[in-house]
């Protein structure tokens, strides 16, 4: 006890150690509790950022799938494509047999159409050579009777009267032979034709072919073959019938997807709750979102025409508006999309920027309807100019002009389809062009979308509009001395070059 020293240093260095070690391990647990906190607190930021800035609509890819169906009662033979095969106009996608053919065969109480047109067919062939050889006789018989005549009539024995009567009757004959023998070779013809397809029907009275034996030789007899073919470029997406199998009326077959997406009325449909129906309007951009990685853009094409009940997995189990407006949105063209990304039904977010750096006009937002007189006049305009920009379109396919993809101003497609005058909305004239485009910049952000500067000798030409008949810019000149402040806009014809 004597011997023993309390070493003070260390103990205080040991506990010095135990508090420095205390402080970093609660300094690691704050920055990570710190670093927690700033995260949730920036996910909650974006979050609220995207709720306040954005409108996000679900919805689904709308595009029509070529349904492979027969219009009869089949027995399919073999299937010549298989799921995912590309096929190209004329080939061949399914050989079958008609049932009602093969049942025939096996009726004992029934005997094909074709056959007793082959044996009515060829009786009356028959009695057609019988009446030809007879008027054949009978010409001769005149024949020999008129010579008989004319010694008789050398001789004085008889007049000149049964002679003629005797000509009258061998013109009658022979005109009636020539009349008969044509007939003759028509009928032939006909049985001709009747018996091949009376062979073609492989029918035999004396032995008649049971149906299964018909379905698994049916591959021998190629003139009971029928084969269906592809109309256009498409991919085959679903084969739903096996082989030797019947296949009733109006059942399918198989799906095929046709490339050309834009004939196959390719739309992304959109479900809008009917407490977000201010935050999209006819002219709405919207970016659609498949996944992370895949989006493209689409506009509004049409606005809450038709309603539709939300599937239930959007259902909220709060709320009784069940039925809600749809959207149909057009994709933009120039896009690069993977084609999984619009295939039919694929659901979709859509999201639609709330902050607009162009503002519309109430009464542009919307199709206005005014009770006991229809649509109002803006509505009219829009409504006709999509018409006319459909008709464009179809213009371009037509003479292989690709309008979709370029998305050309309303004005320019006019000129390139167009005749030889062009009739414009004008508004102003300038001398120094930088004041044009700033008028024209004005008037588009104001909804004159077709609004542009046209270059006339030393003036600058402001137009709201270009169209291509003089009747339909009239009645937009009345329209915007109607709703802005343009009083003195007027038609402006312009002459092509």
């Amino acid at each position: 006890m004597k011997d023993f020293q309390f070493d003070t240093t260390r103990e205080q260095e040991k506990l010095e150690n135990i508090l420095k070690e205390r402080k970093r391990r609660i300094a690691k647990q704050q920055v990570i509790f710190t670093l927690i906190l700033l995260f949730i607190g920036v996910v909650l930021c974006l979050y609220i950022f995207r709720k306040v800035a954005y409108t996000e609509l679900d919805g689904y890819v709308k595009i029509d799938v070529n349904r492979q169906r027969t219009p009869r009662d089949i027995f399919l033979s073999n299937i010549n494509v298989e799921i995912g095969d590309y096929v190209l106009p004329g080939d061949t996608l399914y050989s079958y047999l008609y049932l009602d053919a093969l049942l025939d065969q096996i009726n004992l109480n029934k005997e094909p159409q074709v056959v007793s047109d082959d044996r009515n067919m060829r009786v009356r062939y028959g009695v057609s050579l019988q009446e030809v050889n007879v008027l054949r006789t009978r010409i001769r018989e005149l024949e020999r009777q008129i010579a008989l005549e004319d010694h008789d009539i050398s001789f004085g024995l008889s007049d000149n009267a049964h002679k003629l009567d005797l000509e009258r009757l061998l013109k009658e004959s022979r005109e009636a032979y020539k009349a008969k023998l044509a007939e003759a070779r028509l009928l032939r013809e006909a049985w001709d034709a009747t018996a091949e397809a009376a062979r073609r029907s492989m029918y035999d009275i004396n032995a008649p072919i049971l149906l299964n034996e018909l379905m698994t030789s049916a591959g021998r007899h190629t003139s009971m073959i029928h084969y269906r073919l592809a109309t256009d470029t498409a991919i085959v997406i679903d084969i739903q019938m096996p082989e030797n199998m019947i296949v009733l009326a109006n059942e399918e077959i198989m799906k095929l997807q046709m490339l050309d997406l834009d004939k196959s009325n390719l739309y992304v449909i959109g479900y809008v709750p009917i407490d977000k129906m201010d935050k999209l309007n006819i002219n709405s951009k919207a970016e659609v979102y498949v996944n992370d990685e895949v989006s493209f853009r689409a506009k509004v094409m049409t606005l809450a025409v038709r309603t539709s009940e939300l599937p239930s997995n959007l259902q909220s189990a709060f709320s009784r508006n069940t039925m809600v407006p749809l959207a149909v949105f057009e994709i933009e063209g120039g896009q690069v999309v993977p084609f999984w990304a619009l295939t039919a039904d694929l659901p979709v977010s859509i999201r639609i920027p709330n902050i607009r750096f162009k503002r519309l006009e109430k009464e542009q937002k919307y199709i206005w309807f005014k009770t006991g007189e229809g649509l109002l006049d803006f509505s009219k305009e829009y409504l006709r100019q999509r018409r006319e920009k459909r008709h464009m379109q179809q213009r371009a396919y037509e003479t292989g002009r690709d309008f979709a993809v370029s998305q050309k101003p309303h004005s320019e497609v006019a000129d390139t389809l167009q005749g030889s005058s062009l009739y414009h909305v004008h508004i102003a004239c300038f001398k120094d062009g930088n004041e044009a485009e700033a008028l024209v910049e004005k008037l588009r952000k104001q909804g004159y979308d077709r609004a542009k500067k046209i270059e006339a000798g030393a003036y600058s030409r402001v137009v709201v509009a270009s169209c291509p008949t003089e009747a339909e810019a009239a009645a937009l000149v009345r329209e915007v001395r109607k709703t802005t402040k343009y009083k003195d806009a007027c038609l402006w014809k312009q002459e092509r070059k």
